[in-house]
């Protein structure tokens, strides 16, 4: 019940827990958010001292406000575990992403540089780099740029500055396909498992735009030029040993056997061509029996018949052998008959002329007539020596 002085007091209803002011027993209910203060009173005179104001209820304001905290403290909870939760799934697949890309101590990764990488990782995720969208790029961005792992970045894709000093680009997954592609062709011709256990050489392969089927190329034609002759010549024309001849051959090494840098472009493969041609161009001669510098091979190489040898194809390869073969019979014969004209003969003038030098080939014919005239009339002899001129 309501106390006052005077009869202007009110009188609760109900159970008598809720207890009704002077204010509202006179006004009437304050409403939603609002309550009486002050009082109504009857004094003993008859006179009324009416204090009542209306105001907002301030505990049902202050109530409000704790439930908006309340939730916007849940929110953003749930924010900041959905965060951890992208940033955990993030940090798991950048992880499987770098180990799938070969940052391994199999592949020559120091413990220090995974460490070092795998942390960064970690502090990138944390600064928020990989949250909401494109944060994978953000990552790989850092990779490639960060002064903590631009350096590992660079070991592991050592082809990718050559590539940018020419305004080329390829991402990463496009330079791991090569990659991969050059590791196929190495490995199915059984080469030294050295050639494709390291990322030099594919950023070699990668620096200087060779394809997989190059690559192909040149491990066939390395194969093929392998003979112990033709190896002779490599040791003597450009001081590349047996164990650096592989190399040497697939552009991945200078004429000292010493490692191209990976950030430079590599041999190409019209200068592995011309080194592959002039060996053989040595090596058929040698075996036929011709003494051969690197200079004369290089001058038969330079001619238009030299230019049509292709030195990765085999076919061409069993023609300069017939054709180094049968100049060896025609230098014979014709050393024989330079002697019985005294004429001055070398039997690099054969060569020259079966690699089409016209002066060379026009001293050879009027041998052979002056032959032919000087025995014409013997018919033991003549047949002797166009037996001869007929099996060359």
């Amino acid at each position: 019940t309501g106390t006052g002085t005077g009869t202007g007091t009110g009188t609760g209803t109900g159970t008598g827990t809720a207890q009704v002011s002077a204010c509202e027993s006179r006004y009437g209910a304050a409403g939603p958010g609002k309550r009486w203060v002050g009082s109504y009173v009857v004094q003993p005179d008859g006179s009324i001292a009416d204090t009542c104001v209306l105001v907002d209820d301030g505990s049902q304001a202050e109530e409000e406000e704790r439930r908006r905290r309340e939730e916007e403290e849940r929110r953003r909870r749930e924010e900041a575990e959905r965060t951890q939760r992208q940033r955990g799934q993030a940090k798991d697949q950048f992880r499987s992403i770098l180990t799938g890309m070969g940052f391994t101590k199999d592949f020559g990764f120091t413990d220090a540089e995974i460490s070092q990488l795998f942390s960064s990782v970690d502090s990138w995720l944390q600064d928020g780099w990989a949250d909401g969208y494109n944060g994978g790029e953000n990552l790989l961005m850092l990779f490639r740029t960060s002064d903590q792992t631009k350096n590992i970045y660079n070991k592991r894709f050592p082809g990718m500055q050559a590539l940018a000093s020419r305004g080329q680009a390829i991402s990463e997954a496009e330079y791991i396909n090569l990659e991969q592609s050059y590791r196929t062709v190495l490995s199915s011709y059984n080469l030294p498992r050295a050639f494709y256990d390291s990322f030099d050489d594919y950023g070699r392969f990668i620096a200087g735009n060779v394809s997989a089927a190059e690559v192909e190329g040149r491990v066939l034609s390395a194969q093929r030029a392998m003979n112990p002759q033709v190896a002779r010549e490599l040791q003597e024309y450009y001081g590349i040993g047996e164990g650096n001849a592989l190399a040497f051959l697939l552009g991945l090494t200078d004429e000292k056997g010493v490692l191209l840098s990976a950030q430079a472009e590599a041999r190409n493969q019209e200068t592995i061509r011309g080194i592959s041609r002039n060996i053989q161009i040595g090596g058929a001669a040698e075996a036929a029996g011709f003494g051969m510098s690197r200079a004369q091979s290089e001058a038969l190489a330079g001619t238009a018949v030299g230019q049509t040898i292709d030195p990765f194809d085999q076919r061409t390869a069993a023609q300069l052998q017939g054709t180094f073969d049968q100049a060896r019979r025609t230098a014979n014969r014709e050393t024989v008959l330079a002697g019985i004209d005294q004429e001055a003969y070398s039997e690099q003038d054969t060569l020259l002329a079966a690699f089409g030098d016209d002066q060379k080939r026009l001293a050879s014919e009027r041998r052979a007539r002056r032959e032919r005239a000087r025995f014409g009339g013997s018919s033991a002899v003549g047949g002797g020596s166009l037996s001869v001129e007929r099996n060359l």
